[in-house]
């Protein structure tokens, strides 16, 4: 998905899953480029993680990706954040 958004304006990005059944513990990674962001578990109540820019700058610009990881792989959304 491509974001596009003006300078120091906030940006939120999201990602959902479609949980299995029975349920699976589901981790998820946020990252830019190749840095690490955030990092965490899915609640087991909840399908979705956010994201959030609070303030678009030219240091966060280029492309975001949620890792959604399981025991048998992992899957990802890709966000192309730019003005």
């Amino acid at each position: 998905m491509e974001v596009r958004q003006g300078l120091g304006r906030p940006v939120v990005m999201t990602c959902r899953v479609l949980r299995a059944h029975p349920s699976r513990v589901l981790r998820f990674e946020w990252l830019l480029s190749n840095r690490l962001l955030n990092a965490g578990a899915f609640d087991l109540h909840k399908d979705e993680t956010e994201y959030t820019i609070r303030s678009l700058n030219r240091e966060g610009w280029g492309e975001y990706t949620c890792n959604v990881i399981n025991e048998a792989g992992a899957g990802k959304c890709t966000f192309q954040a730019d003005l």
